[in-house]
């Protein structure tokens, strides 16, 4: 794993990144809930340079930078993209040992800089101006001891003026409470991909921390690939279509979580995503492409699950 500071000198000699580290115990010790106490961190996988302009969108808005590149191959030009930015530390893991591992060691730098707190990123997502600081005034109204995570809306039919107390909010657009990440312990690495959110979030909760979404800053992000089906030229299903290798992370890490946490969850959540897995089967079998390959990948998610086989999808 190659860790790398791209910073610019300052005007004293020190990069910004000795400055923060010098200045640690003064941030902590701090009441003051602004960017000072935040960094920032997003994870590379094979991104184009288009992952540029969505770093900016939240580059001023945290203190310092961490990408964590979980790419192929690092890519020349958005390493040299990256020099623009004047606090920033670049880690690449050499290949994709799972977004888990990837969060973690994003984690870890910041705690080793001395912040308090991590705004999760995904390279695909932009941010609305001042979300970082209305998290934090809310975190600051609410009282921050009690709060695991802050989370924006991701769904843009779900965007109004409220606050909510939720189960369950996806990892990008997050602001992650690194003492209760410290008190609860690392992102489950074995999960790879997918679910490792939903995971955290029950954990969470099961230390009676609060998750919460202010559904006030919308996200601008991927959705995913939309597919149609349609009789005589009316739509009869509009669904998310996800490749047979995600489908098999998606079910093989939502049967195991849901059965880690199948005690504490209510019932109303488990009901919620085992009707989530079933439209999945039946949007596979009556309406998606490659059935065979989707139906396969998915017998083989639920062959691991019941052997407890987790890690990185092997042939």
């Amino acid at each position: 794993m190659q860790h790398t500071s791209l910073e610019r000198p300052s005007a004293s000699g020190l990069t910004s990144g000795q400055r923060l580290t010098e200045s640690s115990t003064q941030r902590l010790s701090s009441n003051e809930l602004d960017k000072r106490i935040v960094a920032g961190s997003v994870i590379l996988y094979n991104s184009s340079t288009d992952v540029i302009e969505n770093i900016r969108s939240y580059a001023d808005q945290v203190d310092h930078l961490i990408v964590v590149d979980n790419s192929d191959a690092p890519i020349p030009e958005v390493i040299a993209a990256l020099t623009q930015f004047k606090s920033l530390t670049y880690i690449s893991n050499e290949g994709n040992p799972g977004v888990a591992y990837a969060l973690n060691r994003a984690a870890e730098a910041a705690l080793t800089l001395g912040y308090t707190y991590l705004l999760t990123m995904d390279d695909d997502t932009r941010v609305p101006p001042g979300m970082v600081d209305a998290m934090l005034t809310y975190v600051s109204q609410q009282g921050p001891d009690t709060i695991g995570i802050v989370g924006a809306q991701s769904l843009p039919d779900q965007v109004q003026y409220t606050a909510q107390d939720v189960w369950f909010t996806i990892t990008s657009g997050n602001l992650l409470n690194l003492r209760a990440y410290a008190a609860c312990g690392p992102f489950m690495e074995s999960l790879f991909i997918d679910w490792v959110d939903h995971e955290y979030c029950f954990r969470l909760k099961a230390n009676h921390y609060r998750v919460i979404e202010l559904n006030y800053l919308p996200l601008i992000h991927r959705l995913g690939m939309f597919k149609e089906a349609s009789v005589l030229g009316a739509r009869v299903r509009k669904w998310i279509s996800h490749s047979p290798q995600r489908m098999y992370y998606k079910a093989r890490n939502s049967l195991y979580v849901m059965k880690m946490y199948e005690e504490f969850l209510p019932v109303s959540i488990r009901r919620f995503f085992y009707r989530a897995m079933v439209t999945d089967l039946i949007n596979v079998v009556f309406f998606d492409s490659n059935k065979l390959q989707r139906l396969r990948f998915l017998l083989k998610a639920y062959q691991d699950y019941k052997r407890g086989r987790l890690g990185k999808l092997t042939a």
